[in-house]
């Protein structure tokens, strides 16, 4: 807790620990670094990342009553960043016509780290976002320089969200940071309506919010809003009763992401739960079926199911018969990997078919020599990789501050569009159903109408059918309680 102008830095020097840790922990009298304080109550904050001591410690950034920004080190307390009257809040110094009253809500904030760090504040007495570029001295931050963003659109802007908030580099993942090139999202307490704004300022799309029972969201009721994590659906507080909850005084309302297209698409329905139930249900028993060559096994195959390597259902197996081989030649004088040119290839499956029907062991081809060999791996939870948006992973393909960087694999899915891959070899499939289809193809041996045919390989009824079953119970698939992920 931090109140006023009190901070650690003004305390006594502490004892002379020993240990790295003792000594990590270890910090000088030094008083506050910039002047500033908390002489009134904070209305918004913002996560900046490690402190730049080298210390480890989270900062935080606060925006509070009188329209100063402040930031808070964990350990060492409040420092200063910007003075009083930064943001009209409709209170404390700042006195304008077109204030907020007694009721201020709160002061969104938003933190830009890459490729520059910079903090977006909302400033609803004077209409605008200000955007302070902040650089450090190797203790704290401090304010490089500080610019205004203004737009007719605007109706005392009270909050701001990351359009994709970080979710991947551990030192800035927060809902208030902004993954690398997100826009924001900037909320309208004068007339309940939604922004989308490019970093730069530029207005992409305008949004009013529809209540059920109530129609549009008036003026004044809208009080903040959030990014959930997938960046696909936006949370608003809002004030004042809603239609079905009388006598209560303000609701959580959950809305759907937008941008210069348009709303987001909704995730398709099914047809009801018992449809939902019984498609899972097809799709289980198609998963436990040990097939033969009659139903399309073969003629290159590692098992005679989806269980038997996916044990539980939907477990890991450890056993190394049941590990998949992916094998490739390496030229021993330019080091390069080259693929194979055979039909066992570049997945080596252990059994074949002999005359259709005779299980055999599949000959490994000659030409390689590399392998490489993969565990099958627990499936719960896999489908949920399926529901990240392509601009989500491409947004964390960035620099994280290092140099390194990611690059999305991008690929053509099953019915011929373009998108980011994420799953199999190095990410080059690119949904759950062309996942299924392709381990039917490659550990079975079945194939589908998502999957070319290899000579010889046996038809099956309604195969694509049977492979949107598979992938559907995979959606369902939870893990048994008490166990462990």
């Amino acid at each position: 807790m931090f109140a006023g102008r009190h901070t650690d830095r003004e305390n006594t020097p502490k004892a002379q620990p020993s240990g790295w840790l003792g000594k990590l922990m270890n910090y000088q009298a030094s008083g506050q670094l910039t002047s500033g304080g908390m002489q009134t109550g904070a209305l918004g904050t913002a996560f900046l990342g490690r402190s730049p001591d080298g210390s480890g410690f989270a900062v935080f950034a606060a925006v509070t009553a009188d329209g100063s920004v402040v930031q808070i080190h964990v350990q060492d307390g409040v420092d200063g960043l910007a003075g009083p009257g930064t943001v009209s809040t409709g209170l404390g110094t700042v006195s304008t016509g077109h204030g907020i009253g007694d009721d201020p809500g709160v002061i969104g904030v938003a933190f830009k780290w890459n490729p520059d760090r910079a903090l977006y504040i909302a400033d609803p007495g004077r209409d605008r976002l200000v955007l302070l570029e902040l650089e450090d001295d190797r203790r704290h931050f401090a304010v490089a320089r500080s610019r205004t963003i203004s737009l007719p659109e605007f109706d005392r802007p009270v909050d701001v969200a990351a359009a994709i908030p970080e979710i991947a580099n551990p030192q800035f993942s927060s809902h208030t940071t902004l993954a690398g090139g997100s826009d924001l999202f900037v909320a309208n307490r004068g007339d309940g309506s939604l922004l989308r704004l490019s970093q730069d300022g530029r207005l992409l799309a305008r949004a009013t919010i529809e209540i059920p029972g109530l129609g549009p969201l008036g003026p004044d009721r809208l009080r903040a809003i959030a990014t959930s994590a997938d960046a696909q659906h936006i949370w608003i507080t809002i004030g004042g009763e809603v239609p079905g909850f009388p006598g209560l005084e303000g609701a959580l309302v959950e809305v759907g992401v937008f941008d210069e297209h348009g709303a987001a698409a909704a995730m398709q329905g099914t047809q009801g739960a018992a449809a939902d139930a019984n498609l899972a249900a097809r799709g289980k028993k198609s998963f436990q079926t040990d097939f033969t060559p009659r139903m399309g096994l073969g003629p290159l195959f590692n098992a005679t199911s989806c269980v038997a390597c996916h044990p539980g259902p939907g477990g890991a197996s450890i056993d190394e018969n049941h590990f998949a081989r992916r094998i490739a030649h390496i030229d021993p004088g330019s080091g390069r990997t080259v693929p194979i040119d055979h039909p066992n290839s570049p997945v080596a499956r252990r059994h074949a078919l002999r005359d259709g029907m005779r299980i055999v062991s599949a000959a490994m081809p000659s030409q390689a020599n590399v392998i490489s060999l993969r565990m099958p791996l627990a499936l719960y939870g896999i489908a949920g990789i399926d529901e990240i948006p392509d601009r989500v992973i491409e947004a964390q393909a960035v620099s994280k501050g290092d140099g390194i960087k990611g690059r999305a694999h991008h690929v053509v899915d099953g019915q011929g569009a373009s998108r980011v891959g994420r799953y199999g070899w190095k990410a080059d499939i690119a949904t759950l159903e062309d996942m299924v289809a392709n381990a039917f193809a490659n550990e079975l041996g079945i194939t589908s109408a998502t999957v070319s045919r290899e000579a010889g390989s046996q038809p099956i009824e309604d195969d694509t059918a049977q492979i949107e079953a598979v992938a559907f119970y995979l959606r369902t698939l939870r893990l048994p309680d008490g166990a462990k992920p």
